[in-house]
Formats: structure tokens, C-alpha cells, sequence
């Protein structure tokens, strides 16, 4: 059946509100249901006998102190809110918190401008607030801080930017931004420079067309081309405006590429296609082409009417072959291709070369490409030794121009796979040719014939301008 739950008044002074509701029954009511109203009366009247006794009294002597000292040691805990959230409120632990630790609390966490730490009463003998103080202008902290010398009298304070505490009525919150940064001190003067001489780079030329052969993909552009928009410039001799250059690449015979795709670019670090450092043609197994490369004044097709002040490199990278032989990578170059007005040959080196060139120390690396003279010609034939694998294609020319002795493994073993071909001052135009051996089944695959340019131009500091003169 059960009881309904029991009314106590309150009491008046010097009584006791279980005397008075047990002398008082109008005011403790206890309403039994069922047959068993007996029984409640005798047990109410055994817990008054024990409570109403000597032995009682002490126990709840003893045991109020204890409730007291626990209060009391309590205060000593510290509690610290989660970054980012309410916090909780506690009292420092003289022991635990100092200073540092204060600092570092409240800077932790992964929202660092709103790192909410709560502090209470004394730390370490030192009010809460030259805690605060002492954490520094920029972080953000929510603490309480003692009232005068009574440390059971705390006011909510919060840290203002300036690191001191300023009392408000309740919890603030934390700014949306850090204070303000101090200025940054003034960069020291850069020293004014000229280039002089041709500068080429395919990492900042943009594809505006991708049409090779009139295959595409790009089917928008009309022309038969590649189009590569702004691969650079040619400064001249510093003193006036530079010529803007395009590099536009025809094939000359047929072209029978496996997957024009993959034209235009390499792919970028995510792997977006055209989007990478390098130039690319892609070729069909047992297949060859004679493709023009010609560097154009920009938004046109013609070679500027003077020839280039300096001369430039264009480098071809991962020249390798396939398993038991096939799908071997070839290119031919011929000086006769160049021009006859143009002085001068074409030089053709290697890693090999760079490495004396640069005095670089042994061991140094060997090159895997074999670079051949073609009797009773101008032309040389480069040829792949060494099998390639798709991960071991380097993504930016910088990687394999730089000293062998700063290379990683990675970077050393891409940079023996690639050939720099040399054009004299004057060269704006020249003819090569890409050959690739049959696959197991003929025309089933396909390889990248990859490449980037440099130009030989300079950079010349021309030293601080002269002082202004004095007008005192």
C-alpha cells in the first residue's frame, strides 16, 4: 500500500522540528492506508528513542565535524573547465598551481581564444588575481578573484586584454578575436634588381589551347596545337619593356597518340590532370612523330622579329623503358633543325654532366640515358636504358636541377632519367622527334614524353639608390 509523504513546518527558535512535530501531530501528518497503522506508530516512536539519545547527540557531533572538514579540504581542489565550454568553479591547490602551470592551462585547448580556465580563492598564498594579471595580455581567462581579505567573499572578474581584471557582474565571455597584434617591425630594404636575357617556366604558363593534331581534348580551340600562354619573357637588355612569349608545338608528320588525355600537362599533386609543372605529349606503342616547337610573341603565331638576347635549356624528364625492352623511349634532335642563322650548337647533357659542372663530390650519380651521334647527320639519338616505374616520376623540374648533394633518394633516382638539350643565343624555334617501340600487342599502349624550359637569363642586383640630399 504504502504512505503518503510526511509535512514538516518549520520550526521556531530554540526548538526542534522533530520535537515539535512530534509533541504537535496537527502538524506531521503521516496518513497510513490499509491495516497497518499500528506498526508505523510504534517504529516512529523507536527512531525519536535513538535520536533523542546521549549516544546520538555525539554521533552527530562527530559527524558534523567531519562534514566540515571535508568542506574545508574541498576548497582546496581545482577544478578546471573544458576549452571551449562553461566552466566549473573551485579553489586552487597551493601545491598544484603556479604561475606557469596557470599560463599554460589557459592557453591550452583547441580553441586557444576561448581557453576558459576557473580559478577560485587563494593560489599559493597569491590572490587569484595576480594570477590573472600574471598570465599575460593575450590569452583569454575567466576567473574569480577575492574581495578584499576575506577569501569566502569572491567576485566574478574577468581578464581584460591589457592583462588586468576588471570585476562585472557576471561571467564574460571571450573575445571573437585576439587582441591586437603589435605592428610588425618594418622590413629591411630589398635591393633593387633588372633581369636581363630570356626567362622561361612552365610552372606559370597557362594551357589556352590542347588540340594537338586536331585531336583534342580540347574541342573548343580551332587550331592543331598546344598552346602554352605567357612560358615567359625576354628582358633584353634590362632597359627596355621585356617581349612577351608563347610556346606553340604542331606535329609535322602524323600523329597517332594512345591518349590525348593526357596532353597539354602533368597532372598536379592531387592528381588533377593538366594541372602540374611539366609539358606533355602523350604517343601510341610503335609510333614516331616529328612535332615543331616554336616560341612565339604572345597572342600570335610569329617568332619575334629579333632573336633572343640569350640563349635557353629545355629539359625532358623520366626517359625510360618497359619490361624485356618494349615501350623504349626515343628522341631525336637535329642542329640542321634549328636554323642556319642561328649561332652556335645544340649541347645535350645529363646528371652526369651536372655533377661535374656544379664540382659536386664522389660518388655522384650515373645517367641511364645514352645520348648517340647519327652518322653523317647534325642529329643525335637519345635513347632509355633503364626501366621506369609510374612512381618514380618527378613532379617539379626544381626537384632534379638542383646540386645532386642536396637531393633526397627519390629526387636522385628521377634525376638520372632526364636529358637537357641546350639551344644557342638566337634559337626560336626547333624540330624533334618522339619514337616509342611496340608494346606486347602493337598499339595497345602508350608512354608520356614530358619536358620543361629554362631560360638563361639573369638577375641583377643594381645596389641601393643613391641617398636623398640633405636640406639642413
Amino acid at each position: 500500500m504504502g504512505f503518503e509523504p510526511a509535512r514538516i513546518l518549520p520550526a521556531t527558535p530554540g526548538t526542534s522540528p522533530v520535537t515539535d512535530a512530534r509533541s504537535d501531530t496537527s502538524d506531521l501528518h503521516l496518513t497510513p492506508r490499509g491495516d497497518r497503522r499500528g506498526h508505523v506508530g510504534r517504529a516512529a516512536e523507536r527512531v525519536y528513542d535513538v535520536l533523542s539519545s546521549p549516544k546520538a547527540k555525539v554521533a552527530a557531533f562527530i559527524v558534523a565535524g567531519l562534514v566540515v572538514l571535508t568542506v574545508v579540504l574541498t576548497r582546496t581542489h581545482v577544478e578546471t573547465s573544458t576549452p571551449g565550454q562553461a566552466g566549473t568553479s573551485g579553489y586552487a591547490d597551493s601545491q598544484l598551481v603556479d604561475v606557469g602551470k596557470f599560463a599554460v592551462a589557459a592557453a591550452a585547448g583547441d580553441d586557444p581564444l576561448c581557453a576558459k580556465v576557473i580559478y577560485e580563492g587563494w593560489t599559493n598564498m597569491r590572490a587569484t588575481d595576480q594570477y590573472c594579471n600574471d598570465a599575460g595580455p593575450d590569452l583569454c581567462v575567466r576567473a574569480y578573484v577575492r574581495r578584499g581579505n576575506n577569501p569566502n567573499e569572491l567576485k566574478p572578474c574577468g581578464v581584460k586584454p591589457d592583462g588586468g581584471c576588471a570585476p562585472v557582474g557576471d561571467w564574460i565571455d571571450c573575445p571573437l578575436s585576439p587582441p591586437p597584434s603589435p605592428p610588425a617591425p618594418p622590413s629591411p630594404p630589398t635591393t633593387p634588381t633588372i633581369r636581363k636575357g630570356l626567362f622561361l617556366s612552365f610552372v606559370d604558363a597557362q594551357l589556352t589551347c590542347n588540340n594537338l593534331g586536331g585531336l583534342g581534348p580540347d574541342e573548343g580551340c580551332a587550331k592543331k596545337e598546344i598552346r602554352y600562354e605567357n612560358i615567359g619573357r625576354d628582358y633584353l637588355d634590362g632597359s627596355s619593356p621585356p617581349i612577351e612569349i608563347d610556346l606553340v608545338v604542331t606535329n609535322l608528320t602524323r600523329y597517332n597518340p594512345n591518349n590525348v588525355e593526357r596532353n597539354g600537362k602533368t597532372a598536379n599533386e592531387d592528381n588533377v590532370p593538366r594541372q602540374g609543372k611539366l609539358g606533355q605529349v602523350n604517343l601510341r606503342d610503335d609510333e614516331r612523330c616529328d612535332f615543331l616547337y616554336k616560341l612565339v610573341v604572345h597572342g600570335t603565331d610569329n617568332v619575334p622579329a629579333q632573336p633572343f638576347s640569350t640563349g635557353y635549356s629545355f629539359f625532358y624528364f623520366d626517359i625510360d623503358v618497359g619490361e624485356a625492352g618494349r615501350l623504349l623511349e626515343q628522341i631525336e634532335l637535329c642542329r640542321s633543325n634549328v636554323g642556319a642563322e642561328v649561332q652556335g650548337d645544340i649541347s645535350l647533357t645529363t646528371v652526369e654532366d651536372a655533377c661535374r659542372e656544379q664540382n659536386q663530390p664522389d660518388p655522384c650519380l650515373d645517367t641511364t640515358v645514352l645520348i648517340e651521334s647519327i652518322p653523317e647527320t647534325t642529329c643525335a639519338l637519345v635513347s632509355a636504358t633503364e626501366r621506369g616505374y609510374g612512381s618514380d616520376n618527378a613532379q617539379d623540374p626544381a626537384q632534379l636541377l638542383q646540386p645532386v648533394a642536396d637531393m633526397n633518394d627519390f629526387e636522385r633516382a628521377a634525376a638520372r632519367k632526364y636529358l637537357n638539350v641546350t639551344f644557342p643565343t638566337g634559337a626560336r624555334q626547333f624540330v624533334v622527334t618522339y619514337q616509342l617501340s611496340q608494346a606486347v600487342f602493337a598499339g595497345t599502349s602508350g608512354r608520356n614524353f614530358q619536358y620543361s624550359a629554362l631560360g638563361l637569363g639573369v638577375t641583377i642586383e643594381i645596389g641601393s639608390p643613391p641617398p636623398h640630399a640633405s636640406t639642413s
